[in-house]
């Protein structure tokens, strides 16, 4: 997975390897979230790092972008269980390219949130899109996976 927080400047490793994978300055280094050092082994010093910004102009702009952007986007908080659960079940399942937006962390993590409202009518988080389509919350990707849709629906996001 690769977390996404604009309430802090991102580092981006970009040191040409397949993936780059952005964390929190907090994370950096030494304590590098598990997930990230089992993908992504390089360390700041060997890489080429950059800052990175939000280029989308209103919360409503950056959360449709991000949906048609990503094979798989989760809009999260970061102490929500049931925000876990999900970012567990996800991993579980070996999905590449999630993009986990922790909107307790960003700035303007409330207005992206009513924003999601706005365009999906589900006000809580997990807020789960794979392939530009709204998976739900937590029960609905859980129920996804275990009828098999959602891993239907992350073949052909990721087929494209």
């Amino acid at each position: 997975m690769k977390l996404v927080s604009r309430s802090f400047c991102t580092l981006a490793w970009t040191c040409g390897a397949a993936q780059a994978w952005s964390v929190a300055p907090r994370t950096v280094a030494r304590n590098r979230p598990a997930w990230v050092a089992a993908r992504h082994p390089h360390t700041p010093t060997a890489c080429a790092f950059s800052t990175t910004t939000r280029l989308a102009a209103t919360p409503a702009e950056f959360a449709q972008t991000e949906i048609d952007t990503h094979a798989v986007v989760v809009f999260s908080k970061s102490r929500c269980p049931f925000c876990l659960a999900t970012k567990s079940l996800l991993n579980d399942l070996k999905v590449d390219g999630v993009i986990v937006h922790e909107l307790d962390q960003m700035d303007d993590g409330a207005d992206v949130q009513a924003a999601l409202a706005t365009l999906t009518g589900q006000r809580t988080v997990p807020n789960v899109f794979v392939g530009g389509q709204h998976v739900g919350g937590n029960d609905d990707t859980q129920a996804a996976a275990a009828s098999g849709k959602l891993q239907d629906m992350l073949a052909a996001a990721q087929a494209k």
